[in-house]
């Protein structure tokens, strides 16, 4: 006789977490479970042991919100399931738009660099700020409009150069 029904948790990947190539999706059941089956479209992964983790393979996945389902089932034949939606980002986003970038002379040795809106395409990206001569960095996340600041380390001389992920 049961008295505590079947459940599962995703304790990793975290919702609305990026994704580029694959995905490790980590399941935790509330009871002993035969195995859990993790699923994102038609693909399927089983795991039969803990921890039970399942490896899904992005490739041919849509850029954007992706549903990965994870299904327990224990040795009662009952099943649970949950989900975890991730953000597949395997396209590289376009090359920042330099007209709408600028870096303000360095004052007491500070210099910020800071992007208008538009001058990136997307909403939490990570910016990467050099400065050519002295190899300091900074980085920035972008704002819903593609803008973004930063202040980095830098002297009159100094040049820097924004790079994109890839």
């Amino acid at each position: 006789m049961e008295n505590v029904p079947l459940s599962v948790s995703i304790s990793s990947p975290l919702n609305g977490a990026p994704f580029k190539s694959q995905v490790v999706v980590t399941a935790v059941p509330s009871q002993p479970v035969q195995k859990i089956t993790f699923a994102l479209g038609t693909q399927i992964v089983t795991a039969t042991a803990s921890p039970y983790q399942g490896t899904l393979s992005l490739t041919g996945v849509a850029d954007g919100p992706q549903v990965v389902t994870a299904t327990a089932l224990d040795f009662a034949g009952d099943t649970s399931s949950t989900t975890v939606t991730i953000n597949v980002m395997q396209t590289p986003p376009a090359a920042p738009n330099a007209n709408l970038i600028f870096a303000e002379p360095p004052n007491t040795g500070i210099s910020l660099v800071h992007g208008l809106p538009g001058s990136v395409s997307a909403r939490g990206l990570v910016i990467n700020v050099a400065d050519t001569l002295s190899h300091t960095t900074a980085t920035a996340t972008a704002a819903a409009d593609g803008s973004f600041a930063t202040n980095i380390a830098a002297a009159l001389t100094t040049r820097s150069r924004l790079r994109r992920p890839m």
